[in-house]
C-alpha cells in the first residue's frame, strides 16, 4: 500500500490510466463489430412483411457492396408466412440464383431486386448472412447485370395495339397455323421460346418491336443458335443499315433512353457471354458503330 501522499497520487494516476486504456479498447472493439438487428421484409406492390430475428455479427468487409451481384442462400425463417402463394413461389425460385444487391437500408439489410417468371418486379430485404458471392464468376455476374438492365428497362411494356408475332407472320405471307395457346400480349416475360422462333421479327411495327425485343435479347443469352431465324431476326433488327435507315428508325421510335441503353449494353456484352459465329459478331459490332454505341454508359 502507498505510505506517502506522493505514492498515493502515483497509484491514483496509474489506476485512471488503466481505466482509460480499457475504455479505449472497448471503443475500438465496438467500432469493429457491428451488431445487426436483423429483420426481413418482402414487398411487391402493396405487399409488405416484417419478421424480426436474432442479432447477427458482421463487419462491412463481409457484405457484398450495393450494386454487386449476390446469391440468396436460403429463405429466411418466417419470411413466407402469410404471403400470397405466387409471392412465396417467386421467392423460393430465386434461392441459389444470382440477384442484384441494389442497396442496404438503415438496419443493415440487403435489398435484393429480381423479376419473377411472370415479369413481376420484387424487392426482398434480408440480413447479409443470407446472401453470398461464393460461386459467382465474372461471366455469371456480367450476364446477370445485362439481364437486370433489360428487365428494368422494359418492365411493364405491353403490346397494346401493336403488331404481334403471329400477325407479322401472316403479313410476311406465311400461313399462321391455329395456335394451341392464346397469344401473350401483356407480359413479354411469359412468351415461350417456340413463339419467339416464328420467322416474323422483320415485320413487327414499332410497338411490336418494343414489346418483343427484350424477350428476344434474353433468349439469345439463354439459347443461342446461329442458324435460328429468331437469332438472325433479332440481330438484323438491331443492325440499322443506310439503305433501310428510315425503316429501322421508325421501329426504334418508341424506345426510351433506358431501353436504348439496355440494348447497347446487350450488344456490347453479347460476344463475351455467347460464342457468336463470325457473321453475328460483325453484326453486333456494326450495330453499335452505326447507332447503339451512342447510348453506352460508363461502368456501373
Amino acid at each position: 500500500m502507498p505510505t506517502t501522499a506522493s505514492e498515493t497520487d502515483k497509484a491514483r494516476s496509474h489506476f485512471f490510466h488503466l481505466m482509460k486504456d480499457e475504455f479505449t479498447l472497448q471503443v475500438l472493439v465496438n467500432a469493429v463489430i457491428v451488431h445487426v438487428i436483423s429483420s426481413f421484409r418482402f414487398r411487391d406492390s402493396n405487399q409488405a412483411l416484417a419478421v424480426p430475428l436474432n442479432a447477427a455479427v458482421y463487419t462491412a468487409r463481409m457484405k457484398p457492396n450495393a450494386g454487386e451481384i449476390a446469391i440468396l442462400k436460403a429463405v429466411p425463417p418466417g419470411m413466407l408466412d402469410d404471403l400470397p402463394q405466387e409471392d412465396q413461389q417467386a421467392i423460393k425460385e430465386i434461392v441459389g440464383k444470382p440477384v442484384l444487391v441494389s442497396a442496404y437500408d438503415d438496419a443493415g439489410r440487403a435489398e435484393l431486386e429480381f423479376t419473377d417468371r411472370d415479369g413481376h418486379f420484387h424487392c426482398l430485404f434480408v440480413a447479409p448472412d443470407f446472401i453470398t458471392q461464393s460461386g459467382i464468376d465474372s461471366k455469371l455476374e456480367l450476364r446477370t447485370r445485362v439481364e437486370v438492365a433489360i428487365k428494368r428497362a422494359f418492365l411493364g411494356v405491353s403490346l397494346g395495339d401493336g403488331t404481334s408475332l403471329r400477325r407479322a407472320q401472316m403479313a410476311g405471307g406465311r400461313k399462321n397455323e391455329t395456335p394451341k395457346q392464346k397469344e401473350i400480349t401483356d407480359n413479354w416475360c411469359g412468351i415461350s421460346l417456340d413463339e419467339l422462333e416464328r420467322d416474323s421479327v422483320a415485320n413487327l411495327d414499332a410497338r411490336g418491336f418494343r414489346y418483343y425485343i427484350p424477350a428476344l435479347m434474353l433468349s439469345l443469352l439463354e439459347h443461342y443458335d446461329a442458324s435460328s431465324m429468331r437469332v438472325i431476326g433479332t440481330l438484323s433488327g438491331l443492325y440499322p443499315k443506310k439503305d433501310a435507315w428510315e425503316y429501322h428508325m421508325h421501329r426504334y421510335s418508341l424506345l426510351d433512353t433506358p431501353q436504348k441503353m439496355a440494348i447497347a449494353r446487350f450488344l456490347t456484352e453479347l460476344p463475351k457471354l455467347v460464342a457468336l459465329d463470325s457473321e453475328d459478331q460483325r453484326a453486333a459490332e456494326r450495330a453499335l458503330r452505326n447507332f447503339w454505341g451512342q447510348y453506352l454508359q460508363g461502368p456501373e
